[in-house]
Order: structure tokens, then C-alpha cells, then sequence
């Protein structure tokens, strides 16, 4: 009977160590698992503001763009003025040295 007990008690110590050994490895793969999430969430949070300063940048650019269309659409106004005015000085210049 000592002999059964003793393996008894060494099968049920056996037992309990593997039961230990599956709950620490289950741990262990629990804790890499949410590591590895989190990795993975700050990288989506990271592209998430990066995108967001594209976008920034992005219509920054496009004001700016605006803007330049604005000011070579005065800039065309202007050498239309200015031609026209050309023009009348020349119109004039030539009367004046017409002949009477």
C-alpha cells in the first residue's frame, strides 16, 4: 500500500505540475497576445495621425494653390489694365505727333 500511495501521490504531484505548467504557458500566450495588440493598436493610432497630417498638409497645399489661381487671375487683370493703358498712351503719342 505504500507503494500505491507513494505513486498515487507522485501521479497527483505530477498531474498538479502540468496543470501549472498549462495555466503559466497559458499566461504567458494571454500576455504575448495583448502585447502584441497593443503593438498593433499604436501602429493603427500612428498611421491614424499621420493620415491626419496629410491631411493637414494636403489642404494647406490646396489653400495655398487657391490662393496662387487668386493672384494670377489679379496678376491678368492687372496686364489687362495695364495694356489698356499702354494703349491709350500710345493712341495718345500718336495724335500728338500726327501732323495738323
Amino acid at each position: 500500500m505504500t507503494v500505491e500511495l507513494d505513486v498515487s501521490l507522485i501521479l497527483s504531484l505530477l498531474a498538479i505540475i502540468t496543470g501549472i505548467i498549462a495555466i503559466a504557458t497559458f499566461a504567458v500566450a494571454r500576455k504575448k497576445a495583448a502585447i502584441e495588440e497593443g503593438q498593433h493598436l499604436e501602429a493603427v493610432k500612428q498611421l491614424r495621425r499621420d493620415l491626419d497630417a496629410i491631411e493637414i498638409r494636403t489642404k494647406a497645399l490646396e489653400t495655398s494653390f487657391q490662393n496662387q489661381d487668386r493672384s494670377i487671375v489679379q496678376i491678368a487683370t492687372d496686364i489687362k489694365y495695364i495694356r489698356e493703358a499702354i494703349g491709350k498712351i500710345e493712341a495718345k503719342l500718336d495724335r500728338q505727333e500726327a501732323p495738323a
